[in-house]
């Protein structure tokens, strides 16, 4: 994967906009994969 941080915001932004929607579980689900990625880089 070449760009994850850019992965991560958009992720996040996916999570934001469910949210907002009212679709809490697929907010939580795209947080989760963005939660994932940032324990990666962070302990790599």
């Amino acid at each position: 994967m070449g760009d994850k941080g850019g992965l991560v915001i958009t992720l996040y932004n996916i999570a934001k906009l469910e949210r907002d929607r009212g679709n809490l579980q697929q907010a939580q689900t795209h947080i989760q994969a963005a939660i994932e990625i940032i324990e990666d880089l962070r302990t790599n």
